[in-house]
This record gives C-alpha cells, sequence and structure tokens, in this order.
C-alpha cells in the first residue's frame, strides 16, 4: 500500500490556518509520533527477518557505486517513505550542476520516484495546518495518531517537493546543453502526470520558451505541444501564461517570436470558441504593439498572420452574430 492510501482523509479546512496555539501543539505532537515510529520501523529492519536484507543496503550506501547508492536510496524510500526521508533528502541534494553524472542519475530517479511513489495521482499534497485538526483529541488512540503521523508526513514531503523543483530550475539554467535539457524533460514529465505544484512547473516550461539555446527553446515547445494535446483543459492556462511571456519587460524578440510560433500551432476544436477568440485579440493585440513600437519585422508579420488563420475559423463559432465582433 501507498502512503497515502493509508491516509484516513478528513475534511480539508481549505485554506491554511495561522500558527494557532493548537496547530503548533499537534504539529509538535505529529514530530513526537514521526520520531518514535521512526524508531520502532528501524527496529523492524534490524529483526532477523530483515537483518540481511538491510545488511546488503548500508554496504552498497558506504561501498558501492553512484549507480548502486543511487538505487539503494530509492529502496529505501520505496520500502517506506514515512521512514526514510533523509534517503530522500540525499538524493535531492544530488541534483545540482556542480556533478554532471550524480545530477542527472539523481534527476531522473527523482522524478520517477514522484510519480510513482510519493505524490498523490489525482489531488495535490496538503500542508499540515489545512488539515481538519480539530478532528484529532488524543494521540492514544490509534486512528488519530496515524492521522497526525501522515499529515506531518504529507506536509514535509510537500516541502521537499518544492525543494526538488527548486533544483531542477537551477540544472535547467545550466551552460551544458545535456543538462537543460534533461531538466526541462524532468518538469514536462512532472507536469503532465501529476497536478502538485503545476502552476509553478508551467511557469518555468513556458519561460523556457526564451532560453538563448536554440534546442531548449524549441523542445520547450514540443513539451507544451504535447502537454495541451494530452490535457486539453490546461490550454487556457497555457495561452495565458505564454502571452504573460510575449508582454515580459526586457523580453527578447526571439523569446516572443517561440511563444508566437507555439501559440500559432496550438490545435483547436469547434467547442473551443472563447479560446480561439483569445487567441485572435492576442495576434491583433501584439501586431498592434509591434506596429506602434516600429518592431513588426516580416517573420513575426507572418507568424501573426498564421495563427489569426488558424484560430478565425473557431473564433467565428458559437459567435452570436458571426460577424468577429469581437475583435
Amino acid at each position: 500500500k501507498k502512503w497515502y492510501e493509508q491516509l484516513p482523509e478528513g475534511k480539508s479546512t481549505g485554506k491554511v490556518q495561522n500558527e494557532t496555539e493548537d496547530v503548533i501543539l499537534k504539529r509538535r505532537l505529529a514530530q513526537a509520533l514521526h520520531q518514535h515510529d521512526g524508531e520502532l520501523y528501524k527496529k523492524h529492519t534490524e529483526s532477523r527477518s530483515r537483518r540481511s536484507e538491510m545488511q546488503w543496503v548500508h554496504t552498497v550506501l558506504s561501498k558501492g557505486t553512484l549507480a548502486d547508492k543511487v538505487a539503494a536510496h530509492t529502496l529505501l524510500i520505496q520500502d517506506s517513505p514515512v521512514h526514510n526521508l533523509s534517503s530522500l533528502d540525499t538524493l535531492i541534494s544530488m541534483v545540482s550542476p556542480k556533478g554532471k553524472k550524480e545530477c542527472l542519475m539523481a534527476m531522473d530517479g527523482l522524478r520517477d520516484l514522484f510519480l510513482s511513489d510519493l505524490l498523490k495521482p489525482d489531488a495535490k499534497l496538503k500542508p499540515f495546518s489545512q488539515r481538519p485538526l480539530g478532528e484529532v483529541h488524543s494521540v492514544k488512540d490509534v486512528g488519530d495518531s496515524k492521522k497526525l503521523l501522515l499529515w506531518h508526513f504529507e506536509d514535509l514531503l510537500k516541502n521537499r517537493y518544492v525543494t526538488f523543483l527548486e533544483a531542477v530550475e537551477k540544472v535547467s539554467f545550466d551552460q551544458v546543453d545535456k543538462m537543460k535539457l534533461r531538466a526541462v524533460a524532468c518538469m514536462y514529465h512532472l507536469l503532465a502526470h501529476n497536478p502538485e505544484q503545476e502552476q509553478r512547473l508551467l511557469e518555468h516550461l513556458v519561460n523556457k520558451l526564451g532560453d538563448r539555446m536554440h534546442s531548449v527553446a524549441s523542445r520547450a515547445s514540443h513539451f507544451l505541444t504535447q502537454l495541451t494535446g494530452q490535457h486539453p483543459l490546461i490550454k487556457p492556462a497555457v495561452v495565458a501564461e505564454v502571452e504573460r511571456l510575449l508582454y515580459r519587460p526586457n523580453i527578447s524578440p526571439k523569446a516572443q517570436y517561440y511563444g508566437l510560433c507555439f501559440l500559432s500551432q496550438l490545435l483547436l476544436s469547434d467547442d473551443e470558441g472563447d479560446l480561439a477568440r483569445q487567441l485572435v485579440r492576442l495576434y491583433f493585440g501584439f501586431f498592434k504593439k509591434c506596429a506602434h513600437a516600429g518592431e513588426a519585422d516580416s517573420r513575426t508579420l507572418r507568424v501573426l498572420l498564421t495563427g489569426v488563420n488558424r484560430a478565425f475559423p473557431y473564433a467565428r463559432s458559437n459567435d452570436p452574430d458571426g460577424t468577429g465582433a469581437f475583435l
């Protein structure tokens, strides 16, 4: 059973509570429970039935190759994520541009771990203070103590996922193409397969359209196209994010061009009239801006015209008067 399948789902408060005396007290209780549970887990792993297995793992961690060490940490996390956060921390610390080989190995391993074992498949992780702590009355009650322990772990995991993403973002600014491309691919896979931190991941993936390396900007565009194909409902959010990129201060003309190219290739359907109208307004608005500033070169005009021609037929659908008055 995954850790989140053992989680008794109480009602969420819907908002993060301030660190009230009750929240602080429950957090301390949860920390104590986590520490105590960790000691019990350690005793279990030292028992006769698991001793040889754990001895092998610890031997690998101290004397094995880099690949073996990453595999051993992964095994420990899969065995019990709640009790092996130190292994998770170790892998996250490896995600740094300083050590290229271990960085790529750890980044790919963590991507798979988060998607297969750690993140909830269809829901975002909740902070501890957003949990209905009033439901917990006594840590002597098995159900209450389990709730508190797992809510605390969920909170710790949420923070560590953010730390991991920060590390991946740093790698995406490395000077080496291969490092950047792998980081961008990692962000895409996380965004495409899980809702956790989706806005942050989307913003960073869109920002890579402005990367100075052609291969990185092109790959970011490819991933965004794949993303909108897999998840059509995310299209408006992607368009809004690309529009923000286009009008960002000090944005390079090349980044604007890549952003427009991506938008002009966006596949639309008959029931996406609102989105098509949004795109047509964006194209005309950007043309006016460029014309006013004297920056409308032929390449930009071509991609704007392509975008309008592709979006206009869908923009007219469901338009009350059919005249395109939305312009």
